[in-house]
């Protein structure tokens, strides 16, 4: 069995004891699996998961396993599962870095910008080898196999649909919501699932999957309305960051309806600072966005409470609720 041996987590987890000590054994998995050789490209992969990582994601499917299976322990099948969809996922942050250019992931400067992009391509490149060793490994059936890989599909494609709309003024509502589908939603939507499946209830694996995804919907939209109203002082990242890469968030989308002309001017100038930051927060504030998006994201968080509302009563229930309360009303 994995073992705990005091690994750290972040301390809001503090509050959720049971999935803590998953989330110990999951983390200790994660370590283990990250067995880059070259020393030097190994210790900055590792700063990812020990500065200010969550692990929201391999937290909802112990979550829900530990739901449906009445509080038991987890095998450890279970906990390499989970901790593989956090490897995933933190490969894809290392090739977004990539794309996007960024300069810093969780507030300290990122692999591609420290070490460059060839490093960090090879770097994200050995964790997705990993990604899939493990998961042919511990996956148990062929079906759950394919579930995963299948995902992993729907998350590049939502990549690559958001690529191509890049800088692109015609992007439509519908677009939108293919993108962080694809980009966001299935992800979490999996990690729900392969609590149902890895806990030997995979019945209601399905269940799962579409709680997972009105969360992951609600989720993103809150980081996409996060980007545009949050103060530059409060942010890790930069304020507009995505309206800076040209990905049009729904905010911008909604304002486009009244105001393209005037974002279209501030697109084609791309510079950036306090007075320009101010302009677009008004133009998405007067036309309606942020309310719009705040109003679809809600609906999406709805959704799901409905859906957790059916699900049997029991502590787990409890700290689900709670951390979807959590991850949807958050200010930053």
């Amino acid at each position: 069995m994995i073992e705990k041996n005091e690994v750290e987590i972040n301390t809001m987890w503090d509050e959720f004891p049971e999935i803590k000590k998953e989330l110990q054994r999951c983390k200790k998995f994660i370590i283990e699996s990250i067995d880059i050789p070259n020393l030097a490209v190994k210790k900055e992969v590792l700063k990812l998961i020990n500065v200010d990582a969550k692990f929201i994601r391999p937290a909802l499917m112990i979550t829900i396993g530990k739901m449906y299976n009445g509080g038991k322990e987890l095998d450890d099948d279970f906990i390499k599962i989970a901790a593989t969809l956090e490897l995933l996922h933190m490969s894809t942050l290392i090739h977004d870095d990539i794309v996007d250019d960024s300069p810093k992931r969780r507030g300290v400067e990122s692999l591609q910008s420290k070490m460059g992009k060839d490093v960090a391509v090879y770097a994200g490149d050995y964790m997705l080898s990993s990604v899939f060793s493990n998961v042919i490994e511990y996956g148990k059936k062929i079906e759950n196999i394919r579930k995963i890989t299948e995902t992993v599909n729907e998350i590049l494609s939502g990549e690559l649909i958001q690529m191509d709309y890049r800088n692109s003024f015609s992007i439509r509502e519908k677009d939108y919501y293919k993108i962080i589908r694809g980009k966001t939603a299935v992800m979490i939507a999996l990690c729900c699932y392969e609590g149902a499946y890895m806990s030997g209830y995979k019945e209601y694996a399905k269940t799962a999957w579409e709680f997972g995804e009105y969360i992951g919907m609600a989720f993103q939209l809150k980081d996409d309305i996060l980007d545009v109203t949050l103060e530059a002082n409060k942010s890790k990242k930069p304020v507009n960051q995505d309206f800076k890469e040209g990905n049009f968030t729904l905010p911008v989308i909604e304002a486009m309806k009244v105001y393209k002309e005037e974002l279209m001017e501030i697109k084609e100038k791309n510079i950036y600072n306090d007075e320009v930051n101010i302009k677009i927060r008004q133009i998405l504030e007067k036309s309606g966005g942020i309310l719009y998006s705040q109003k679809v994201s809600k609906e999406y968080s709805e959704k799901a409470i409905s859906m957790l509302n059916g699900f049997e009563d029991s502590l787990f229930k409890k700290y689900l609720n709670q951390l979807v309360g959590k991850l949807l009303n958050r200010n930053n």
